[in-house]
């Protein structure tokens, strides 16, 4: 599912109305930490423009842009959800990992540092989302 556009959007592959898929990114930005969540709370509950959002940040318009397109995406059909939806087979700390490395796009090692495991248990604990969740992974 993929939302597209600022007013008159639509939502490719779901019969979804844009009005749920944005109420249910609202009801998740929850999972999101720091600066993403700011970015899209901006941009979903406050109404602010991508160009407006750029400006605060600093940054491109085209990079507001990938970005409210990448997290809304992880919020609506990520990994993360899917391991939500299946949480019996998943303790917290792999919850935890599941959510900072699918949704919050964080390594490794970061994720390790964070939570206090190396980053090979880390790499474990991604791969075994990954077979849970059937995904597999990309590039």
């Amino acid at each position: 599912m993929h939302l597209r556009g600022e007013q008159g959007a639509e939502v490719r592959g779901n019969a979804v109305s844009i009005r749920a898929a944005r109420e249910l990114v609202v009801s998740r930005l929850g999972m999101l930490c720091g600066a993403d969540r700011d970015v899209m709370s901006l941009y979903y509950e406050s109404g602010a423009t991508k160009r407006q959002i750029a400006v605060i940040a600093g940054v491109h318009e085209a990079t507001i842009g990938r970005k409210i397109n990448k997290l809304t995406s992880a919020l609506l059909e990520g990994v993360y959800v899917q391991c939500l939806s299946n949480r019996k087979f998943f303790t917290q700390e792999q919850l935890e990992v599941a959510r900072l490395h699918f949704v919050g796009g964080m390594r490794s090692e970061a994720i390790g540092r964070r939570v206090g495991l190396g980053g090979a248990e880390v790499r474990g604990i991604i791969q075994y989302v990954r077979m849970v969740v059937g995904v597999a992974k990309a590039g």
